[in-house]
């Protein structure tokens, strides 16, 4: 892992905005099927040089949030936007005054345990009811926590 994250703008998506995301997230083989709805929130991030980086988004039930969608461009993947946008949407989650960060995933759990983030299988119920959870990501999935 790098010393230093690579800066990052995080610009927000509007409902509207969301096709690059949809197709990001197609191209990574992540589900896309609710990121026109609104309540999810989700960012698309750019280097300080304006080279897109990626997108991500979080989903805020109550005092937790809900990592959503996290996909680095293929261009700039291994040099740290990853670590810099999930550490971009925790700030984001603590500035909403959650105190956990959950995630669900069927092919990062070492990246995602690299991070801080371990295994629970005790899911609160407001998360075990959003609709990531309980109908886009398949049951396979390992589901994470991290404290913020």
């Amino acid at each position: 892992m790098p010393n230093s994250l690579p800066l990052l703008i995080a610009t927000p998506l509007a409902t509207w905005e969301r096709d690059g995301l949809a197709a990001a997230l197609a191209g990574a083989g992540l589900p896309a099927d609710d990121v026109r709805e609104k309540g999810p929130l989700f960012w698309r991030f750019s280097a300080t040089d304006d080279t897109p980086a990626g997108f991500g988004g979080l989903e805020v039930h109550d005092d937790l949030a809900l990592l959503r969608s996290v996909v680095v461009l293929p261009v700039v993947r291994q040099h740290g936007f990853g670590d810099a946008i999930v550490a971009s949407l925790e700030n984001e989650a603590r500035a909403h005054n959650c105190s956990q960060m959950w995630l669900l995933t069927t092919s990062a759990r070492r990246y995602f345990e690299r991070l801080g983030y371990q295994v629970d299988l005790d899911v609160p119920d407001a998360i075990r009811g959003s609709r990531q959870f309980a109908l886009l990501c398949p049951p396979v999935a390992d589901i994470m926590v991290k404290a913020l």
